[in-house]
């Protein structure tokens, strides 16, 4: 049955959270997350939505896969995301919250943000950028803006051939 945005999401046998445990990881990232976001994770923690194209705010769509789990056994656990991506360079403001079937993560920009809320952006390929000697390589990576937050990334979610 499809939530208030018309997704229709598939769980995976993920289980259920408690706001508690949402709040005690936004307090280790020391973000507050959407009210749409902790409502969708608690409802379908690490699903998959069957409508999985996203309308770019700017023309263009990209896939969708699922969301990052709040269960600490997953392999897509959002802390070890997370971390995974801070160790390869990833700014902390940058929060992932799901992938694509490509390998492309999708992340809360805290550092824009619309009505206290964060963008939404995707980042694909990461690459290291070749340092002068005695430096200290950098992370190269391209973001996409996807949209302004989270309730209209739900709302952006189509299915492929959709218009």
């Amino acid at each position: 049955m499809p939530d208030q945005y018309g997704v229709t999401w598939n769980c995976h046998d993920e289980r259920k959270v408690t706001l508690e445990e949402i709040q005690d990881i936004a307090i280790t990232l020391g973000v507050v997350f959407p009210p749409s976001y902790v409502e969708t994770i608690l409802r379908y923690n690490g699903g998959s939505p069957e409508q999985n194209v996203v309308q770019l705010k700017n023309g263009g769509d990209l896939m969708f896969s699922s969301l990052f789990s709040f269960s600490e056994d997953s392999p897509f656990y959002i802390l070890d995301w997370y971390q995974r991506r801070l160790d390869d360079g990833i700014p902390e403001h940058l929060i992932g919250f799901g992938d694509c079937p490509f390998g492309s993560t999708y992340y809360f920009d805290y550092s824009v943000l619309t009505n206290n809320e964060p963008r939404i952006i995707n980042i694909g390929e990461l690459w290291e950028e070749i340092a002068e000697e005695g430096q200290t390589a950098a992370i190269g990576y391209e973001p996409i803006e996807v949209v302004d937050n989270f309730e209209s990334f739900l709302k952006s979610l189509t299915s492929l051939g959709d218009d």
